[in-house]
């Protein structure tokens, strides 16, 4: 800038402080006057109050009068707090009493200033008419300023205690003392009373009490004491009494402060360039009564305004009012967002209860409390870098200052800031890297719509589709499941409990991406349903009826017509509404609608339509594709020849309309996990490795031997002739390595084996459905699983845990080229870094906590499985054989040498704590091998029939 800019600038900045100081001034000014006339007004004589009462409370004690020397200094406390509570209630009340006004309403910085000079004239002469009303002239005298110092220190209380002793009042004595020493705790003359009356005169502690002890801190105490006694509703009730207290108090504390705006307050030599000093001087006095108050006993508590909802957060949770708890996760996060413990709970409600960022919303007593404290904070910063510098030089802040300043200054008058920053790019890019991938949007689909692949696999949209057909079809042929009616299966057959758990993550999944997909990240499922609909047999025409209905939806509906009508619009194969057009506009404008379909079918395309039911564009219905629109949409299936059947979500912008069955359902399940834990704990540890030496299984390395604490190797897991079943049982059955390359370019999640290698594998999935069509022997599917679980038995009791078994391969390595590792370095749970460390975040596969090998052959050379160093150099190198298991932390680093001569083979393994990741397949399978053995018994014996080529 020039130098003429730079006078132009000073020239500019000069003028604004002079225009500030003219508001200050003339508020001042006015403040004065209000005074003066006040004064003049007043015709009553001077009270005796609390400084003439404990004056002669003092000549009392010199005259050792002790009982007058009582009843003066008692008087003198109780008119000192009923004259101090009734300034602060005038302040409170007058503030109160004005109505505020909208800084958007004023267009100019003029009539601004004259409206905020209006304000403070009328709330000034409010306070000073109603101290003078409830004090008369006595507030106008002012008392000795080192009167007032020794009652704000609580000074009374040391000449109170020994006059109450003097008259023999021991336990009030014990009680004066110790007010006195909450506020003076060095003062070693007191601390020796205490010792006395204790000791001496044996006074309880019980019976010593704070005599100036506000509701918050009782609240506070009693709440801690419910506490540590587990009494969680006195926890909640007392120390949601604290928190109001505290707020209250708080409140009362910076009205106080205020007392210094008053005229006969300002000092002689007041000067016109101070006033800024004095707004600054009030400010900060408000800013330090958080530090005033935040005290318990003797101790400043640190976060203690947080702490209120933490003790709250814990109690709501224990008396399983989780939605309380949630919110006072939220408001403790809004104080202290960094805090460990508090985002480990967010983590668990989000994860195990089916919260999501939209529930976490602080209180809105809070909210304004930790806005306020902000604002001053801001203020008293500015206040003491750039005031006196600003003022007394023409410098400009630099930079880097000016940035860190910014969020304080507030755009000019008639501004208009619309700018919005988009977190879809973000959302999408991390759903594609999870293989789910946009097939059609806006563009394609003629509308403010969405399709995308891959949000189920094809065994989780089977057990989606099994679970809904547990409900019998309504008079219309649709089998409707919510998720009421899911939990009450669950509740009924504990078997289920996958499916409900498979249910509530595909609505929670399909919330997340269609929020964030439309930027509406505070979205709440409305309501939620798995959807079946029977093969209908009257073709592609539409009833008039039905005709009717879709029309006659656009319009506003009558409660009665909409109750009757709302079956057919949500579950007939006609138009679909995400919701019905109401009086409530806002509603049906911020809704959505998520349509999850769950079976690849030729044909009965889903379908969008314009107002008027012309058809716009076609979604071909497929296992884990999602349609995604917004709540005035219209979307339709064709007729099937099958039954076809989905997930609809119907989602809502309202909070109130939020439905917490899927909450309840979760809470449900916690307990469920929580029942099994208990049970497994039961179980005595020391029968279980019995058990397992009596079938011959044996450590033969230890995690010492290994050099790693969760490390062994077990030999014995399998014989000769099971490993042979196995291998036999993986050639039957080849289909690439096992591994769910999923959606094209999913590369995150790919077969982690080098491209020089060639495999033949099978999952436990595929063995289960070759089993169903006799293309392999159900005996050695069933022999797959049990020896998978005996191995996890054995991890389970080999490292004290209760995992949950997650997924399982049965993988043929073939020969590999010379020098390629058949697994290079890796960890089952996280990403391997430069540095040697190991991040557990996507795309890891953070759910799972450990992992283990079952080797069936040893007739190969190399191949060998080996722990690393974390530079990723051999550290222990293991020869596979047959029942040879390995077990690990999922987090350990290992790797495999390149096979060089035969076929190595092993179950592959991985566990988890979280019941959430259990391995569907795994589930299936034995209820499918029960079924089958049923179906062999009742079917009649023949020859066998070779039914491969179906294959």
């Amino acid at each position: 800038m020039t130098k003429n800019g730079d006078a132009e600038k000073v020239t500019c900045r000069n003028r604004c402080q002079l225009k500030m100081e003219e508001i200050y001034f003339t508020i001042l000014c006015v403040l004065y006057f209000i005074t003066t006339v006040v004064k003049s007004e007043s015709t009553t004589e001077p009270l005796l109050h609390y400084d003439s009462l404990y004056e002669s409370g003092l000549e009392a004690y010199q005259e050792e009068k002790w009982s007058q020397c009582v009843a003066f200094i008692e008087q003198a406390l109780s008119d000192y707090h009923k004259y101090k509570h009734s300034l602060t209630d005038c302040r409170i009340q007058c503030k109160n009493k004005i109505q505020p006004y909208s800084v958007e309403d004023v267009t100019h910085v003029d009539i601004y200033k004259l409206e905020l000079i209006q304000r403070t004239v009328v709330e000034s002469l409010c306070v000073e008419r109603c101290k003078h009303r409830h004090s008369g002239d006595r507030f106008l005298a002012g008392a000795d300023p080192f009167i007032e110092e020794g009652f704000s220190n609580r000074k009374p209380y040391e000449y109170l205690q020994f006059c109450y002793y003097k008259v023999g009042r021991i336990s009030e004595a014990a009680s004066a003392a110790y007010t006195y020493f909450l506020a003076n705790p060095k003062h070693e003359e007191t601390i020796d009373n205490l010792h006395y009356y204790r000791i001496k005169e044996g006074v309880n502690d019980a019976d010593i009490t704070d005599l100036e002890r506000k509701p918050y801190q009782s609240f506070n105490i009693k709440g801690q004491t419910a506490h540590d006694n587990q009494q969680w509703s006195d926890v909640i009730e007392y120390f949601e009494q604290a928190i109001k207290e505290y707020y209250n108090e708080e409140d009362r504390c910076r009205a106080t402060c205020e007392d210094l705006y008053d005229a006969e307050n300002l000092p002689e030599d007041f000067k016109y360039t101070s006033i800024t000093d004095l707004y600054v001087k009030v400010i900060s006095c408000q800013y330090e009564c958080e530090d005033k108050l935040n005290h318990l006993y003797v101790d400043e508590i640190s976060d203690f305004v947080p702490e209120h909802y933490n003790y709250l957060q814990y109690a709501y949770h224990k008396v399983e009012m989780y939605d309380k708890a949630v919110e006072a996760v939220a408001t403790y996060l809004l104080f202290i967002p960094d805090n460990e413990d508090l985002i480990s709970n967010k983590i668990y409600y989000l994860k195990k209860l089916g919260y999501h960022e939209g529930h976490f919303v602080p209180r809105q007593d809070a909210v304004e409390y930790h806005k306020n404290r902000e604002l001053m904070r801001k203020i008293l910063k500015i206040a003491d870098q750039h005031y006196s510098s600003s003022f007394d030089t023409e410098s400009e802040p630099d930079s880097e200052e000016q940035d860190n300043d910014q969020s304080f200054v507030l755009p000019p008058f008639g501004s208009q800031h619309n700018l919005k920053f988009s977190k879809k790019g973000k959302y999408i890019e991390w759903y594609e890297s999870m293989g789910v991938k946009v097939v059609a949007e806006k563009k394609d689909l003629k509308g403010s719509r969405v399709v995308a692949d891959g949000f189920c696999r094809e065994e989780q949209c089977e057990e989606l589709v099994l679970f809904a057909n547990l409900m019998k079809p309504n008079k219309r042929g649709v089998r409707v499941m919510n998720i009421s009616d899911a939990l009450k299966i669950v509740k009924e057959n504990d078997e289920s409990d996958i499916s409900l758990r498979l249910f509530l993550r595909a609505v929670e999944v399909n919330r997340h991406f269609v929020s964030h997909y439309f930027n509406k990240t505070a979205m709440f499922v409305k309501d939620a349903k798995l959807v079946c609909r029977e093969p209908q047999i009257t073709g592609n025409v539409i009833s008039s009826v039905n005709k009717a209905i879709a029309v006659n939806v656009a319009y506003p509906l009558s409660k009665e017509l909409l109750l009757e009508l709302l079956p057919s619009l949500l579950l007939s194969s006609e138009y679909i509404y995400c919701y019905i057009r109401s009086r409530d506009t806002r509603l049906y404008r911020t809704g959505g609608c998520a349509v999850a379909y769950l079976q690849n079918l030729e044909d009965g395309d889903a379908y969008f339509t314009d107002r008027y039911g012309n058809k716009q564009s076609n979604v071909s219905l497929k296992c884990g594709r999602i349609a995604g629109f917004k709540a005035s949409d219209r979307h339709s299936i064709e007729e099937s020849k099958s039954q076809r059947c989905s997930l609809y979500v119907r989602l809502t912008m309202d909070r109130v309309k939020d439905d917490p069955t899927q909450r309840r359902a979760m809470e449900y399940l916690v307990n469920v996990d929580q029942s099994q834990h208990n049970a497994s704990n039961t179980m005595n540890r020391s029968e279980y490795i019995k058990h397992f030496e009596e079938q011959g299984i044996s450590v033969a390395m230890s995690g010492e031997e290994l050099k790693g604490k969760e490390r062994f190797v077990a030999d014995g897991l399998a014989n000769k002739e099971q490993c042979n079943t196995l291998i036999k049982l993986a050639k039957r059955g080849v289909d690439g390595d096992g591994y769910d390359r999923g959606i094209e370019k999913r590369e995150t999640i790919a077969s982690p084996h080098t491209k020089h290698e060639t495999f033949e594998g099978l999952t436990v999935s595929r063995a289960i459905k070759l089993a169903h069509i006799e293309a392999i022997e159900q005996s050695s599917v069933e022999l797959f699983i049990e020896l998978s679980e005996n191995a996890r038995l054995y991890v389970e009791n080999s490292f004290i845990l209760m995992p949950s078994e997650k997924v399982i391969n049965l993988n043929l390595i073939n020969k590999d080229r010379e020098g390629d590792l058949s697994h290079p370095v890796h960890a089952d749970n996280c990403n391997i870094q430069d540095d040697g460390s190991c991040t557990r975040v996507h795309p890891a596969y953070t759910q799972r906590e450990y992992s283990a090998i079952l080797y069936l052959n040893d007739e190969f050379n190399g191949g060998e499985f080996f722990f690393a160093h974390p530079n990723k150099s051999e550290q222990v190198k293991l020869k596979p054989k047959c029942g040879r298991l390995v077990g690990f932390n999922a987090g350990e680093f290992h790797g495999v040498k390149p096979v060089l001569r035969g076929q190595r083979c092993a179950v592959a393994m991985w566990y988890t704590f979280d019941p959430n990741h259990k391995e569907l397949a795994h589930i299936q399978a034995k209820k499918m091998l029960k079924k089958l053995a049923k179906k062999l018994q009742k079917s009649p014996q023949g020859p066998p029939t070779d039914v491969r080529e179906e294959l």
